[in-house]
């Protein structure tokens, strides 16, 4: 059985990996944590350190929890939510063709967030209505946890949690608050792999305007960060189930974990996986913003 590396020994071991830096705004996320290691960034933001992080299969299965959520009617949580998934699904690449992503809908799954390494799993989208269990409740739309093989940039697993406690959340277009398909289809950008873009006019931008919903509809450097992840031409094949196969509750109980590799940030990730954690940001005052994550 081959071991797992100390989490000092694949921290140096990835240095020696880079991508190659954007000329435009898009970033991808990587596996270099700047938690555990200096992560060179280009003027930008971007990280040049790292994997960059892509799910292996053409076309990753998500589920809705099955409790909804009290502020938004479950039919416009449908339809919203199948609104979201397409907007990043087979986008035109130009002359090669499409994208080779689309999102697909699996059952629903009261999964909490977090990946099981050895069971099945479920990449869920959940509501937070009654507390916010992350820092930041007053400036937090929604965070999103992409579980990846430390080894290879693969993603195991994405998970969505919607600030519905802080932040009233509505579907139309007129009386707009916090629109819902804004955030959807910002956090599914982060659950296929990308971080924050330097364009002001992305979907994939740091910070929402309260009231906008501008975020559902993808920019030219949205669709260039998707076909330079996920080009025509990557032979995937389409398998939305989870590895381990897929999992509506998850409730039986995880084998212990043997040591080694890393555990980052919340839910349940064991090695070879780490966490990238991302979050869509309010901005704080008209001309204001907030800081980005990335």
């Amino acid at each position: 059985m081959a071991r797992v590396p100390s989490i000092p020994a694949w921290s140096v071991a990835l240095a020696a990996w880079l991508v190659a830096a954007p000329a435009w705004g898009f970033c991808r996320s990587t596996t270099c944590d700047p938690r555990k290691a200096d992560c060179l960034r280009d003027e930008e933001g971007c990280k040049l350190t790292g994997l960059p992080l892509a799910w292996r299969t053409g076309c990753p299965g998500l589920s809705l929890s099955p409790r909804g959520t009290r502020n938004v009617d479950a039919a416009e949580v449908e339809r919203v939510l199948s609104a979201s998934m397409a907007s990043w699904s087979a986008l035109s690449c130009g002359e090669p063709g499409a994208a080779s992503f689309a999102w697909a809908r699996l059952a629903p799954s009261s999964c909490g967030v977090g990946y099981r390494r050895e069971l099945p799993n479920a990449n869920v989208l959940l509501f937070r209505d009654d507390a916010w269990p992350h820092p930041g409740a007053e400036n937090t739309l929604a965070f999103t946890t992409v579980t990846y093989d430390v080894a290879t940039g693969e993603i195991l697993d994405s998970d969505t949690e919607v600030n519905a406690a802080q932040n009233p959340l509505t579907t139309g277009d007129v009386g707009v608050k916090f629109d819902l398909q804004s955030i959807l289809t910002h956090e599914l950008g982060h659950a296929l792999g990308l971080s924050h873009s330097a364009d002001p006019t992305a979907t994939m931008y740091a910070t929402y305007d309260r009231g906008a919903t501008s975020l559902r509809t993808l920019t030219p450097d949205d669709v260039d960060a998707v076909c330079e992840a996920y080009p025509p031409d990557r032979g995937a094949p389409c398998l939305p189930t989870p590895a381990n196969g897929f999992s509506a509750d998850c409730t039986e109980s995880a084998p212990p974990d043997d040591g080694g590799g890393c555990a980052l940030g919340h839910g349940s990730p064991t090695p070879p996986a780490c966490v990238a954690c991302l979050a869509l940001l309010l901005v704080a005052s008209r001309g204001r913003r907030r800081g980005r994550h990335a």
